[in-house]
């Protein structure tokens, strides 16, 4: 299964379409809640790359994985889950990649965005005004409206059950993006179907 294909065509739109019913958000789509926390998410991240020297710790990556565009903990459900999960009706929204994976991504993914702009994110931070900079605000409206768009992918997850959902059984810490894409990091989870909404 082409997890980010199935995601992109089944699941993309329509999340960033939904309208928010509760919460500090409500009455917002997801993309302009989304769109919104990821502008503030990138300036934190510029602040912890000059205050650590580039050396940014997990536990920011982990936040950005959560926290860093709005979908905490459950991550943005794609529509998937394993074959137990649907059996027993106990189960966990396992973030595919892992959430310090998806602040890491995140992280090299800006440092891309500014060297295509002709920039490098080093001298960029050197500036007083480094976060509120033409070219840190090019590259802020790129990532947010082009990058997210086209990475929402990073943060959804997949439905599995409480049993599967532990280190024995899905690998943690072990695998590259690529691999897990490729689910190798699903040691021994049941197979994979794609759900209906209503179950999810």
């Amino acid at each position: 299964m082409d997890i980010i294909k199935h995601f992109n065509l089944h699941k993309r739109d329509i999340y960033l379409n939904s309208i928010i019913t509760k919460g500090e958000h409500k009455g917002l789509t997801n993309k302009t809640k989304c769109q919104t926390l990821l502008k503030k998410t990138i300036k934190h991240l510029l602040l912890e790359i000059k205050e650590t020297n580039n050396n940014v710790p997990n536990n920011h990556y982990r936040w950005i994985g959560y926290d860093g565009i709005g979908t905490g903990t459950t991550g943005i459900k794609s529509g998937i889950s394993t074959t137990q999960a649907i059996i027993e009706k106990k189960h966990t929204d396992d973030h595919l990649l892992g959430s310090v994976e998806i602040g890491k991504r995140l992280h090299k993914d800006l440092e891309t965005t500014f060297k295509q702009n002709g920039n490098d994110i080093e001298d960029i931070l050197k500036r007083p005004d480094f976060l509120y900079c033409n070219e840190t605000t090019t590259v802020i409206e790129t990532m947010t409206n082009q990058w997210l768009y086209d990475n929402l992918w990073l943060w959804l997850s997949i439905r599995v059950s409480k049993k599967e959902h532990n280190k024995q059984n899905i690998a943690r810490n072990e695998h590259n993006i690529e691999e897990k894409l490729k689910l190798k990091h699903y040691i021994n989870v049941s197979e994979l179907k794609q759900i209906c909404d209503h179950l999810q």
